[in-house]
């Protein structure tokens, strides 16, 4: 059980679609933690640094039921 699971089990929700939002300073790693979750054939092996705000939308397997 990962820990989206675990979280979402506390919070007695199980939707089939979430949003998360991910805050933090420069260059803290936002982009490749999200690029982490992404299945593999759709991760980017090159992150540049985001300039403004990026909204993805993809499915993972510690999403889908």
């Amino acid at each position: 059980m990962g820990l989206f699971d675990k979280l979402a089990n506390m919070l007695k929700m199980k939707k089939e679609q979430i949003n998360i939002l991910v805050v933090g300073l420069n260059n803290s790693g936002k982009s490749t933690i999200v690029n982490h979750f992404k299945n593999p054939n759709e991760r980017t092996s090159i992150i540049v640094p985001t300039v403004g705000f990026s909204v993805e939308r993809f499915e993972s397997k510690y999403c889908m039921n």
